[in-house]
C-alpha cells in the first residue's frame, strides 16, 4: 500500500490530485476501483472520469479533477509502479533436504529450493529465485 504522493516520489514523477489516496493494487480499466492504479497510454481516448483511484498518463490525456501520476511513458511507469505496489516474492535461502544441486551449478544467494528440485551442472541461477516442488533446472 502506498499513497499516490509516495508512489509518484518513488517513480520520480509528478502527480496531480489527491496525493493522500492509498493505492493497494494495479488493475485494468474494466476491473478498477478507488484503490487501484491504472494507466492510459495517450493513444486511446478515455472515459470522462477514470474508474480508479489513480491513473498514470501523459499530462495531455489527464482530465480535470483526476488523480494522476504524470508520465510520458505510462506503460513503462505502470510496470514500475506495479513492482512497487506488489513486489515479487524473493527467496531467503531455504533448501529442502530432497533438493539436489550438482557440482558445477552456480546458485546465487537467497535461492529457495523446494522438495524434489534438481539443478544440473552448468546451470546458473540468480539471486532470490524461488523454485517450487519438482522443478528441474537443466545445464546452460
Amino acid at each position: 500500500m502506498l499513497s499516490v504522493a509516495e508512489l509518484a516520489h518513488l517513480l520520480q514523477l509528478s502527480y496531480q490530485g489527491e496525493g493522500t489516496r492509498v493505492l493497494t493494487r494495479v488493475s485494468s480499466w474494466g476491473e478498477a476501483d478507488d484503490s487501484c492504479l491504472i494507466f492510459l497510454d495517450g493513444k486511446t481516448s478515455a472515459a470522462p472520469t477514470p474508474p480508479a483511484g489513480c491513473v498514470i498518463a501523459p499530462l495531455r490525456s489527464v482530465g480535470l479533477g483526476w488523480t494522476a501520476i504524470l508520465s510520458e511513458n505510462p506503460k513503462l511507469d505502470f510496470a514500475r509502479a506495479a513492482n512497487r505496489l506488489l513486489p515479487r516474492p524473493r527467496g531467503t535461502g531455504v533448501r529442502h533436504p530432497s533438493a539436489t544441486v550438482e557440482e558445477g551449478a552456480a546458485l546465487g544467494p537467497e535461492v529457495d529450493l523446494a522438495a524434489g528440485v534438481a539443478v544440473s551442472a552448468g546451470a546458473r541461477v540468480g539471486r532470490g529465485c524461488i523454485f517450487h516442488t519438482g522443478v528441474v533446472i537443466a545445464s546452460d
